[in-house]
This record gives structure tokens, sequence and C-alpha cells, in this order.
């Protein structure tokens, strides 16, 4: 997938073009993502998709822990579905003040547009206040088809980015990974840290992830993958502070593997958190965090053979 962080399209190809955050690339999203491939391949257009970075809640209220996916996995998920071009186009606060019409007249100008595919909730310009209907307006007049999609629903309710924040945050792996299609997973390169869960006889890898990724809090049980290895790896994370053992402002996700002896330091990780163990704690000693550790590992294993993974 070519990936473009400008308004140009340098080769004048005659585009099928969807626009928006897509923050989680959910089922919402993919329904999207296909039918617009989809048509692209019938009417011999080129599929591309316009996103942006940072998501605006990000840039106006400095949000941390609210991106359901960083740009990188957010890119190789529109690809996965079949995108050819990806403009993934900077948003700061002049772009956020470029008004509806512009906006359209831009997109109009820059890019040879043909079919035009939205969600039924897409709003654009300052203040958001471009919708469909404008969309529609000012796009015929160019001989651009512009239409939407229907509503998604999971368990009668509609499917959204804010749905998979809520899910995440209260920790429901299960309904996470109905709303994305997918497993809910972090990736991220291992780094060095206190060294002591090796001390205590329970190593972890440790990530550290950009503040604006959304975590939920908590023991988990966990599925891990290394880059480069295909054998699958079960265990248990901390993600939170450690408040038991040090005072870092810093959430982290510390991953336990079981029967696992390797370091792992620079190497990538994901972890697919299954189903939440517990809250994070504060303990009044090391003992007494060990042998909650001891439990979580038995709680984790039952977890993960009541799953069929172990």
């Amino acid at each position: 997938m070519d990936i473009k962080h400008t308004l140009k399209n340098s080769s004048n190809a005659p585009l099928a073009l969807t626009i928006g955050n897509f923050d989680g690339v959910h089922i919402g999203h993919q329904a999207i993502l296909n039918r617009l491939v989809t048509t692209a391949q019938e009417n011999h257009l080129l599929p591309a998709a316009m996103t942006f970075s940072p998501h605006a809640r990000a840039l106006f209220q400095n949000c941390r822990n609210y991106l359901i996916t960083g740009d990188t996995e957010k890119a190789e998920l529109i690809a996965g579905c079949g995108i050819q071009q990806l403009y993934q186009i900077p948003f700061d606060r002049a772009f956020s003040r470029i008004e509806a019409d512009e906006f359209i007249d831009l997109l109009i100008r820059q890019l040879n547009i043909r079919y035009l595919l939205v969600g039924d909730d897409f709003r654009f310009g300052h203040r958001g206040e471009g919708d469909f209907d404008l969309l529609v307006s000012k796009c015929q007049p160019h001989g651009i088809v512009v239409t939407h999609t229907p509503t998604i629903f999971y368990n009668g309710r509609r499917v959204s980015s804010s749905r998979v924040r809520e899910a995440i945050r209260q920790a429901d792996c299960l309904s996470v990974e109905a709303l994305l299609g997918r497993p809910l997973s972090y990736r991220g390169k291992v780094i060095p840290g206190r060294k002591l869960g090796r001390m205590i006889a329970f190593p972890t890898a440790n990530m550290r992830l950009p503040d604006r990724r959304l975590l939920p809090d908590g023991v988990f049980a966990v599925r891990v993958s290394i880059a480069g290895d295909k054998t699958v790896y079960y265990g248990m994370c901390n993600i939170g502070y450690k408040p038991t053992v040090d005072d870092s402002q810093t959430r982290q996700i510390e991953t336990h593997l079981f029967d696992f002896c390797q370091t792992l330091y620079g190497q990538v990780i994901t972890v697919e958190p299954i189903k939440k163990i517990r809250d994070e704690q504060t303990f009044d000693s090391v003992e007494a965090l060990i042998e909650q550790l001891h439990r979580d590992q038995t709680n984790s294993q039952a977890v993960l053979a009541t799953h069929g993974y172990i």
C-alpha cells in the first residue's frame, strides 16, 4: 500500500475514496473499506482511504489513554482490507480551521475522485459543520458518486470507536474482540526493567506504549507472540503502574510467559489480553505480592484452559 502525507494524487489515477479517523479499524470501518474495495474493482478505480494524525481529540484535549490503534497498526489494518493508497494527513490547528466547503473543494482540486464512500455519521470541516448532504451537493456537479454505508450494529447497539473504547476501559475483552473483529492486542519492543520479577521467579517482558494509547487496567491472562517466532506463548500480564514496587507515573505492560526462560530485550512482542483476572493492587510487602502472583498464575491457567488455549 502506498502511503502519502499530502493531498496530492501524483499519478492522477481515478480514485474510489473513503474518509475518516478509522481509530481501531473496527467492524463498522471494515464494512466501509470492504465495500469501497469491491466498488473500486467493479469500476476500475484505485481504492484509497484518507485518515488524519493525530486524532482531533488528542490534538485539542491532549488526551492520554485514548487511541485504540497507533498510526502504523492502523495503516496495516487498512491495507489488510485491500486499500491500495492511504492518505495519512497531518492534522493541526490550521487544518482544523478549514471550512467544510473549502475542504471539499480542496479534495476535488487535488484528487481525481470518482467515487466517495463515508460512514453514516460522517462529519467534516471546521467544527464538524459539513455533512453528507453537503458532500453530495458539492461533488455531484463534478461527476463524483457519493454514498454512505448503513449503520452496523452489535447486540442491538451501534458499532463505533467510542463503544470500543468503552469496552476496553471495562476490560471486556470478548466485546472488544467482537467489535474489532479480532482480538485486542498491543505490540511493542521489550525494554529493560528493574529485573525484580526475575529475582522473585516471575520474570517479565516489559513494554511501554505511547501515552495516547488506550489500555485497560489490571492483571490479565494473555496470549503472546514474538516477531519472527511462529510459536504462540501464554502467560499473564499486569497493565498499570506497579504500585507495590515502583512510584512511576508511566503505565507499562509487564508480561510473564509461562514455561519460558529466554531473554527478550529489544524484540517485538504482541500481547493479547484474553480475560481480566483482577484489578491492579498495592501489597504491603514483596512476599504478599509473590503469594498473589502464584494465585494469578493458577487463575490465568484456568482461564486459558477454559478458553481452549492450553
